[in-house]
């Protein structure tokens, strides 16, 4: 029994993180139709809200309302890779590299 205690002191790592509050962010980004839809006639159907953060669903042909979700961000198919990463990866990258 002796042999497991600690020193608190050492042990309590609490006192030396941040107490900032995180969570996971879900992210998503359109992309453009390809070649082969386009040679197919096919249709978008993906409209992006950056405003609203959402993105909506449609069915071709069809007086149905849209299928509406919502993200922590949105970004459309022109939206530049970079961008995307620093709105949402590099904060990721610089928290790890600080040790939280």
């Amino acid at each position: 029994r002796d042999s497991i205690q600690r020193d608190d002191k050492q042990c309590n790592t609490n006192k030396k993180m941040s107490h900032k509050s995180e969570s996971v962010k879900v992210v998503v980004r359109a992309r453009p139709m390809n070649s082969i839809e386009n040679d197919r006639g096919c249709k978008n159907v993906v409209e992006v809200d950056k405003g609203l953060n959402q993105i909506y669903l449609f069915k071709p042909d069809s007086r149905e309302p849209p299928k509406t979700f919502a993200f922590d961000s949105v970004y459309d198919s022109e939206t530049a890779q970079r961008a995307i990463y620093d709105e949402t990866a590099f904060p990721l990258v610089e928290s790890v590299l600080e040790g939280y």
